[in-house]
């Protein structure tokens, strides 16, 4: 009388399947007191899972007042016509957000495996996962998907402490994505780095950060602390207000669109800010140095250094303004002289390890642990000492 053990159970529900070996086990003590905890443990499988329907039908139903003049939604209607019905209906096109609250006597340890999964426009063709919750707090690891938006790794938790606080971390790595989609699947990227979506071609984009949610599950942008690194190579830059800019000052060969053979951009979010830490393109027939922050109320100051040119004299331009609107440039010194410019990437790469080690570790150490050693950059600004660098 303390536990239940189903070895397998299959639901489909629409085009959506799941099948499931769990064990539920504290019922006893959870019953007769009001204040035990359950133990969850699950291997759950699927062939297919359409999101966006579940999320649809979903709204739909919240709509359904129980008063329909339709003959298929009274209460003698067939199960058969009653789907027909609902497959009939104009369903809404988007759900919105809202708060999630975990509970505090479910304790849970799931694997998932999935075939295919469609969400939005990410179709994933195979997914894999270990969840866990506790205390109110959901972990995410060892997560890995095959999608037709590239590659993606993932890694986070996410606590619900109160509906008042919210609070999450995530190290997210895609593998051969496309700029466009990278911004599909987090829009706030746009806000972070607008110039993203001027870029063509296959990109490398990590993120890993700590942040605070608000009732809705956005996230809240001066709460982010973490680190972004983008990598691509044989990229174009093009339909770019800014680039066509850069190119006419530059006397370009293409002022239409550059390419770009490498590209490596890593950079450091905190106090609703990005900075980029310095790097190095090759764009047209100029080696260019460049750095600079980024506000996430889209006032923005950067520079580049031109160190190889066929003009054979080395300068900087910088670029500042409130919005990419409305940009302003202006001739100066430059700032880098070769291609040896201030790299931060060990240290940003141990505040990486050591967001993925805590999000491991959550249930030990705490959520504000963890976001705390988030947030341990001295070691970033030891460098910058010591560099010189502003």
């Amino acid at each position: 009388n303390d536990r239940i053990a189903l070895e397998n159970v299959t639901l489909q529900s629409g085009s959506s399947d799941i099948s499931g070996k769990l064990t539920l086990k504290g019922l006893r003590r959870a019953i007769t007191t009001g204040r035990g905890v359950y133990d969850l443990d699950a291997k759950i499988t699927s062939e297919h899972i359409d999101v966006n329907e579940i999320l649809r039908a979903v709204a739909y139903m919240k709509t359904y007042d129980g008063d329909s003049s339709d003959e298929a939604l009274n209460e003698t209607a067939s199960d058969e016509q009653f789907q027909a019905s609902i497959d009939a209906a104009e369903l809404p096109d988007s759900t919105g957000s809202t708060l999630i609250v975990l509970p505090a006597n479910v304790n849970a340890k799931v694997s998932l495996e999935a075939g295919s999964i469609k969400y939005d426009s990410l179709h994933i063709t195979w997914a894999a996962s270990d969840i866990a919750m506790k205390q109110r707090c959901l972990q995410i690891t060892n997560t890995v998907a095959e999608s037709n938006m590239g590659d993606i790794y993932f890694e986070g938790f996410y606590s619900s402490k109160t509906k008042d606080d919210l609070k999450a971390g995530f190290d997210l790595n895609m593998v051969d994505i496309t700029a466009e989609k990278v911004i599909t699947l987090m829009p706030k990227v746009d806000t972070i780095l607008p110039m993203l979506k001027s870029f063509s071609g296959m990109l490398d984009c990590e993120l890993a950060a700590t942040t605070r949610l608000d009732g809705n599950m956005n996230l809240i942008l001066p709460s982010i602390d973490g680190v972004m690194k983008i990598y691509g190579s044989d990229l174009t830059l093009e339909n770019s207000q800014e680039f066509a800019k850069i190119a006419k000052y530059l006397l370009f060969r293409n002022r239409k669109k550059a390419v770009i053979d490498r590209m490596s951009v890593e950079g450091i979010i905190r106090e609703n800010v990005l900075e980029v830490f310095p790097f190095v393109l090759e764009v047209d027939r100029y080696t260019l140095a460049a750095s600079g922050v980024q506000n996430f109320n889209d006032k923005f100051r950067y520079h580049i250094s031109v160190i190889n040119s066929p003009l054979l004299v080395k300068f900087g331009i910088n670029v500042h303004g409130n919005d990419f609107d409305h940009i302003k440039f202006g001739l100066g010194r430059a700032l880098y002289r070769n291609t040896k410019v201030p790299v931060f990437t060990q240290e940003l790469n141990s505040m990486q390890v050591n967001l993925v080690s805590s999000i491991h570790n959550i249930f030990d150490l705490g959520v504000d642990k963890a976001i705390a050693e988030n947030r341990a950059i001295n070691a970033v600004e030891e460098k910058k000492t010591a560099e010189g660098y502003s």
